[in-house]
Parts: C-alpha cells; sequence; structure tokens
C-alpha cells in the first residue's frame, strides 16, 4: 500500500506579545492510500492544530506535506483552493448553515469551487441516499438529531470526491449509540469507494474501533505510531 500524504518535520509556532508558542514540533508521518489513520492526544495535544495544518487552512512555520509527490506548503495562496478541495473535512459541531436546507447545504462546496457540472444535484442526492437522508433533503439542520447532522456533513464532505476525508472528533458531541452508527458509516464510504481518512480523537475506543494505525500525539509531538487494536 503506497502514502498518500507525507508530513516531514511538521512545526507550527503562534507569535504572541512576549513569546512565541510552539504548537506542534517536527512531526513527521507518513499516511498510505485507503487507510483510516487515527491522531490521538488529551485536549491541548496541538490535534486540531495538525488537522487544519493538513489542508493548509493553517500555514505551518517549517516543514512540507506531500500529496501526490507534490509540496502543498509551498504552493502559492492561489494554487491552495484546488489543493484543498482534495480534503473533505468533517467537524465535531456539524458546521452546518441553518438557513440552508440539506441538501443546499450539501451542495455547498461545489458552489464554493464553481463546480456548474449538470450532475452536482444527482452527487448530492447519491450521497444523502448513502447516508441514509433522502427523506430529509428538503429538511432544515434545526429540525435534525445530533446524529442526521453529522451525516448531512459526511455528505458534504464527500461531494468534491476528494483524495481524502480529515474528521476532527467527528463522535465527540454525539451519543453512543449515535457514535457507533457514525462509525459505520465511515468505514462503509471507507471501503466503497477507497478513500484515506484521518480522524482526530481523544477517544481510545473510537480509535479501536475504526482506525488502522494511530499516531499518538503529546505536547505537539509525536511520540508513538501503534496498530488500532493495540491502542
Amino acid at each position: 500500500m503506497q502514502n498518500i500524504l507525507s508530513i516531514k518535520n511538521l512545526s507550527k509556532e503562534f507569535k504572541q506579545k512576549k513569546d512565541t508558542l510552539k504548537v506542534l514540533d517536527d512531526v513527521s508521518f507518513d499516511v498510505r492510500e485507503g487507510e483510516i489513520f487515527g491522531i490521538m492526544g488529551q485536549s491541548g495535544a496541538g490535534k486540531s492544530t495538525l488537522i487544519r495544518c493538513l489542508n493548509v487552512l493553517e500555514k505551518p512555520s517549517n516543514g512540507s506535506i506531500i500529496l501526490n509527490d507534490q509540496n502543498i506548503v509551498a504552493l502559492k495562496e492561489g494554487h491552495l483552493p484546488k489543493i484543498r478541495s482534495q480534503f473533505g473535512m468533517i467537524f465535531q459541531s456539524f458546521n452546518l448553515l441553518n438557513q440552508r436546507t440539506v441538501l443546499k447545504n450539501v451542495l455547498l462546496p461545489l458552489e464554493i469551487t464553481k463546480n456548474k457540472n449538470s450532475d452536482t444535484k444527482a452527487r448530492a442526492l447519491e450521497l444523502l441516499d448513502l447516508v441514509g437522508l433522502s427523506d430529509k433533503k428538503d429538511a432544515y439542520p434545526k429540525t435534525l438529531s445530533g446524529g442526521q447532522k453529522q451525516r448531512a456533513a459526511i455528505a458534504r464532505a464527500l461531494v468534491n470526491n476528494p483524495q481524502i476525508l480529515l474528521c476532527d472528533e467527528p463522535t465527540s458531541a454525539l451519543d453512543t449509540i449515535c457514535s457507533n452508527s457514525i462509525l459505520r458509516l465511515l468505514k462503509h464510504i471507507n471501503k466503497t469507494f477507497n478513500i484515506t481518512i484521518i480522524i482526530i480523537t481523544h477517544d481510545k475506543i473510537v480509535a479501536k474501533e475504526i482506525c488502522d494505525r494511530v499516531a499518538i500525539l503529546e505536547s505537539g509531538k509525536i511520540i508513538e505510531i501503534r496498530e488500532g487494536h493495540n491502542v
């Protein structure tokens, strides 16, 4: 299995009034094509900063991120929207727009990338069927349960056909039953589309349930990479 993403000596610093806060410190790891790769650590370990660096929403201070043999950190800002479309993003707080229906939320990334392909609506409806929300396409987010909101967010993250799905604590706002159903859905998506998934979590149960491998992040450093079942 070949690597789809290689992170080399990645660091991220934030300038403060009197000093510099180093959130990520010389982070290196590879992600294999088609695997579910976990990044696990406690609050403050640097997990969310790391996942935002992976799609260059946060510009790393040092290091490289190699996607398809290209160092995306070195790209100019004008080239980044196309690169970011290769990453789907799922958030713990869902980030749905309340004034848009479920279908229009799913279509939003296509509007942002100005994709005017005639089958975009068909693609969105297909994904809503995949996540079990066909009957909710005209509903608004306020009428949905937490699990349904996350399913809508997953459909939205897939609509651009990304190579990599980034998941930032996707089950932490859900109860156990909903959490388990979302993990099963992510595993199904991984197998169906052979899409690479990178999942941020603080929960060992989540890591064991879904991840092929897990990087342990502590105080901004990767201290170990384990097989998922050995977390």
